[in-house]
């Protein structure tokens, strides 16, 4: 079973994606910003990683440049509808400069991130 490291500062958004993820048959860690991702992947095996690029201290582009130090060759997906110190269009091209696998512009279907997942996750 793959395990996925969400990372999302927005509660309800992160609680939904939880739902569909596991729902879908996936293994969830949950963190709400970077800093409790680092934490979890101490603790936790994940196979990929899904965050939000727009969150206060560790952001996303700062968690991707990380785990690409820390863990080469694990997934990442980036997810971002923007913010006021950062839109979409500019971060989530960004994060694919400091080392995403794939990127998603929320709002996005769950179908759209299952598709993408399944697309990371094949062997």
């Amino acid at each position: 079973m793959t395990t996925i490291l969400l990372v999302e500062d927005d509660a309800t958004v992160r609680r939904g994606l939880s739902r569909a993820l596991a729902t879908a048959g996936y293994t969830v860690v949950e963190a709400e910003h970077g800093a409790a991702a680092l934490e979890q992947l101490e603790v936790h095996k994940v196979d990929l990683v899904l965050t939000d690029i727009v969150m206060p201290g560790i952001d996303g582009l700062a968690l991707v440049a990380e785990l690409n130090s820390k863990r080469p060759g694990l997934p990442i997906v980036t997810m971002s509808g923007g913010g006021r110190t950062m839109p979409a269009p500019l971060a989530l091209p960004l994060s694919e400069a400091y080392g995403a696998t794939r990127t998603l512009y929320k709002p996005f279907r769950t179908s759209e991130l299952l598709e993408v997942l399944a697309e990371v996750c094949a062997p």
